[in-house]
């Protein structure tokens, strides 16, 4: 998993915790994974820089579309029939790879991609995230709630309006406008 959460230092300062260490917090633990899942679930693509298979069924296309970006290296695609599809007979693209000839049938995909780097936006948008949701964690559903203090009125349980605009350059190209 692709560590895009802030340091525990800067969630324990902002969160106002005691404790010394992440692992005294297993709620905090669970809503930073909740969290990343949430964002790669947004973003339709696989964050993790790491080695993967995707298996494709095309119908006479030339476009597959794969998860985890940026694509480093293709190490084989295979078709149905098992065989090789030759390095020049594809490129790599922005959304994954584009084939030059239209291919019928299963095809599987060994590929290298993803970040090895959380970029710092992504890293800004989870802190607002986790922080959010940690918060929230006695009442994530609630949009109403009543205190000693009066009322308050929260959204709904989601990502937040910020956590989507910092997101945004993070979506897989061709998931944007869906």
């Amino acid at each position: 998993m692709l560590d895009i959460a802030p340091p525990f230092s800067v969630l324990k300062d902002r969160l106002r915790l005691e404790k010394a260490n992440l692992s005294d917090y297993p709620v905090l633990e669970d809503v930073i994974a909740s969290v990343y899942a949430a964002f790669e679930n947004y973003l339709r693509r696989h964050l993790e820089y790491s080695t993967q298979q995707e298996i494709d069924y095309q119908n006479n296309r030339i476009m597959v579309s794969l998860k985890a970006l940026p694509i480093e290296s293709i190490t084989t695609i295979t078709n149905s029939d098992g065989e090789v599809i030759d390095a020049d007979n594809y490129e790599i693209t922005e959304y994954g790879v584009r084939l030059l000839t239209p291919t019928n049938g299963k095809l599987i995909i060994d590929y290298v991609g993803g970040l090895a780097i959380a970029p710092e936006d992504l890293t800004r948008a989870s802190m607002y995230q986790i922080i959010s949701e940690y918060q929230r964690r006695d009442n994530p559903d609630s949009e109403y709630i009543t205190g000693e203090g009066g009322s308050v009125t929260r959204p709904q349980l989601g990502l937040l309006k910020e956590v989507k605009r910092l997101l945004e350059p993070f979506l897989h190209p061709l998931a944007i406008g869906i």
